[in-house]
């Protein structure tokens, strides 16, 4: 099921296996129980773009076969982009914003969603300075109370302490966390 001899497998120690083998051994045992959901939680971190590549084949060839949903987390957005159908962009715990994956691609709205994909579109481009959103991400027991993303956005001091609302951008599917009073955000218009 998941290309492995399943004998030689169970004779070996971790050690003894690849990153890759290892986590198609995960995969295997995560079907184990005919899973509904499966959460693939960063499942190709710290593995080569070929072996990537493969652990993301056979999760989609399984997802097609066995028929069970995925929920793929990872910070890799070009892997996302090319997995996902709807996308969510999370920081700190919180939901900054949810969409269609060409929505949130091609028009992020919030201010990290539009700093993670900066980051990316800056390295693809060969820039000489890379994008990067300002300041750190703190530990859990320092976030601050409300909007989380408050200390690293543009105007730090009018989003501090106040909790983000999600709005809806009208006509589309597409949710983003926005400081209450900020306008609502209009969908670009098609030119034809």
């Amino acid at each position: 099921m998941v290309g492995l001899d399943p004998k030689r497998t169970l004779n070996s120690y971790p050690h003894e296996l690849s990153g890759g083998q290892r986590q198609r051994v995960l995969i295997a045992m995560a079907l184990t129980r005919d899973p509904k959901l499966v959460i693939a939680d960063e499942p190709t971190t710290a593995l080569d773009v070929t072996v990537q590549k493969q652990v993301v084949d056979l999760l989609n060839r399984l997802r097609e076969e066995l028929g069970f949903a995925m929920l793929f987390v990872s910070h890799d957005l070009a892997l996302v982009a090319e997995l996902s159908h709807r996308i969510s962009v999370m920081y700190a715990g919180q939901m900054v914003e949810q969409g269609r994956a060409r929505e949130i691609l091609t028009q992020p709205v919030h201010e990290y969603t539009r700093g993670l994909l900066g980051a990316v579109l800056s390295i693809e481009a060969s820039a000489s300075r890379l994008h990067q959103v300002r300041g750190t991400v703190p530990s859990p027991r320092e976030f601050p109370p409300g909007d989380r993303f408050a200390p690293r956005s543009s105007n730090p001091a009018r989003n501090s302490g106040v909790t983000p609302i999600f709005r809806q951008i009208p006509g589309t599917q597409h949710f983003y966390a926005t400081h209450p009073d900020d306008e609502i955000v209009q969908p670009l218009k098609v030119l034809a």
